[in-house]
């Protein structure tokens, strides 16, 4: 290569710059793009290491413009004064190659020094891409992300370290460069809303010791219970009353309502299981026109059991006595003693954090821990720059080993 010339060799009818050396780069900075045999390439072409792709097409656009190799260009020419490395497409850096004046040169010195000592290398001048990469392996595995997410190892305080592993196995967590779950801010969120939200919902169904009952649980203690004997029958005894209000109408809609001789030709009476199905369907008890239903008289066997149940736990305890006739105005009324429970069901949340019980729940929302977490995804920033830090030493070794053939690849075709 002659002085300060570039060198073109000839190919077809075309001639194609060379591009060997530190100074070529800088040559190909000034050419004319219409010399160049490409202006842009899908990434997806390209057999070089992924991190350099990643700095080639930094809007992620799936292609490198010629503009965007020439900014990279101009950033690895800026920042190494000593250009060797460049020509011998050395994965090794010299620290002394660095130029400290350009923008991000003091980091690259300052990073590179830190992980030499890290790896028990202080006094070594020079930083292989192999070991930047052990450090950064290292980096990323800490148990608190760059990206603000902690792992439970994170925490020294056991309080802590548990209670964020009760967050990730209860609302979940969110993933960690080292491939375990991890909390961040929007998980510590959510846990804290849950954990209020349910023990809030909780106390509204608590009744006091001095009193026997309240509008979400008008049986006390039996209210649970008590609902849920009622639903198993609700809409067989709703049936019953729509049906009274058919026969008050029309009596004889009660001949349509009863099983027909039809149907009962179609039942095997020999097989429980079909007889079982029958009753199932049947109406509860012949419809009146009154509207009522009696309690002592004979009813669908398939639900007597059930019926006797709902008198004892529910009807009789809503009415104030034994019921032996039930109106479907009081069955009305039954139903809205339980509307303040049923809304508050309704409204249950906190599901995800029930499991965990009232005691460490409550323990949960003393601001220390809260307190504690958010320290610890603030301590991602500091991981962060460190991690930045890493990733431009890691920049420039890869660029130093790859750029003259890339670009010798891309401007020409050798």
């Amino acid at each position: 290569m002659a002085g300060n010339a570039m060198v073109f060799e000839r190919h077809g009818r075309s001639y194609h710059l060379q591009i060997r050396t530190a100074a070529d780069l800088e040559y190909a900075l000034g050419l004319d793009e219409a010399l160049w045999v490409a202006t842009s390439a899908p990434t997806a072409t390209i057999q070089i290491d992924g991190a350099v792709l990643a700095v080639l097409d930094p809007d992620k656009s799936g292609r490198i413009l010629a503009s965007e190799l020439k900014d990279v260009i101009r950033w690895t020419l800026g920042h190494l004064r000593q250009r060797d490395g460049l020509q011998d497409r050395s994965e090794t850096l010299r620290l002394d190659a660095v130029d400290t004046e350009a923008p991000q040169g003091p980091r690259i010195v300052e990073s590179a020094r830190r992980m030499l000592e890290r790896l028990g290398q202080a006094d070594a001048e020079t930083v292989a891409l192999a070991e930047v990469r052990q450090v950064k392996a290292q980096a990323e595995a800490n148990p608190v992300s760059e990206a603000g997410v902690v792992l439970p190892q994170a925490a020294t305080d056991e309080p802590v370290r548990q209670f964020l592993a009760d967050i990730v196995a209860t609302v979940g967590g969110t993933a960690h460069p080292s491939g375990s779950s991890g909390v961040g801010a929007a998980q510590l969120d959510q846990f804290l809303a849950q954990a209020r939200g349910y023990l809030t919902w909780r106390e509204k169904g608590l009744v006091p010791p001095a009193q026997p009952a309240t509008d979400v649980m008008p049986l006390g203690a039996a209210t649970p219970a008590a609902h849920a004997t009622l639903q198993a029958l609700r809409a067989k005894l709703d049936q019953y009353f729509m049906q009274g209000r058919a026969v008050e109408l029309t009596p004889s809609a009660r001949d349509r309502i009863l099983p027909t001789p039809a149907v009962m030709a179609e039942v095997d009476f020999a097989d429980p299981a079909a007889i079982d199905a029958f009753l199932e369907h049947a109406p509860l008890a012949t419809p009146r026109p009154d509207r009522t239903l009696r309690l002592d008289e004979p009813v669908n066997p398939f639900y007597a059991a059930p019926l006797a149940a709902l008198a004892a736990q529910v009807l009789e305890p809503v009415l104030g006595g034994p019921v032996e006739a039930l109106t479907e105005a009081q069955w009305q009324q039954v139903k809205g003693a339980f509307a303040a429970y049923e809304a508050w069901q309704a409204a249950r949340t906190g599901q995800a954090v029930e499991k965990l019980g009232v005691e460490k729940l409550q323990g949960y929302l003393d601001e220390r821990y809260e307190r504690a977490v958010r320290e610890l995804i603030a301590e991602s920033g500091r991981t962060a720059l460190v991690l930045e830090n890493i990733r431009l030493v890691e920049r420039l070794i890869l660029l130093q080993a790859n750029l003259v053939p890339l670009a010798n690849n891309f401007v020409s075709f050798p």
